[in-house]
């Protein structure tokens, strides 16, 4: 009975730094690293900031991940979450193209930084003490949350791809400590 609730206790703190790091997240987005004179629309500045949680949440994937030695890609999940988008995008009048593009650029930061975490890991830089998060019942039902409120930004008007728009983008991304690779790579997503 004991062992149940230290691991119970234990699953509310994992979750609870994960709130924290969401909340830590937001509040560093108030303000526009280097945007230079772009200033983005509301829409545009939620869809980044949608980004960048998302990308947070790799950290928590490559963690359930890493133990099991599972594969950072699972080509499978990615083509019906594609496939799930872009058939949702149809009602919004978006084409499926700019949809595959936006979040295959996504997925394609995520396994980025994953692959770059798993690698420190491997270097022997420190390991979260906590157990994982369940993938499919924590982990991804926040992640697909996030797939439909960003879909849901493409579609808006407000929201248009441009150079200015990718910079901005890449410059938030950067100033959450990403990598310059992994940043460009969810900012390109924003270039059609």
């Amino acid at each position: 009975m004991r062992r149940r609730t230290d691991d119970f206790a234990m699953m509310k703190l994992v979750q609870l730094a994960g709130v924290l790091a969401i909340f830590q997240w937001l509040a560093a987005c108030t303000t526009d690293p280097d945007a230079g004179s772009y200033r983005p629309t509301p829409a545009e500045r939620q869809l980044v900031d949608l980004m960048g949680k998302r990308l947070a949440y790799a950290y928590d994937v490559a963690w359930f991940k890493y133990p099991r030695g599972l594969p950072i890609q699972d080509p499978e999940r990615e083509a019906t979450i594609l496939r799930t988008l872009t058939e949702k995008s149809r009602a919004l009048s978006m084409t499926p193209n700019r949809v595959t593009h936006f979040f295959s650029s996504q997925m394609q930061a995520s396994r980025e930084f994953q692959t770059e975490i798993m690698r420190a890991w491997d270097r022997g830089d420190a390991q979260p003490e906590s157990r994982s998060v369940d993938l499919a019942n924590d982990i991804r039902p926040r992640l697909d949350a996030i797939n439909q409120a960003m879909l849901q930004l493409l579609a808006n008007p407000e929201v248009r791809p441009s150079p200015q728009l990718v910079n901005y983008a890449y410059g938030v991304l950067r100033a959450h400590e990403y990598s310059p690779k992994v940043a460009d790579t969810a900012a390109h997503g924003l270039s059609e």
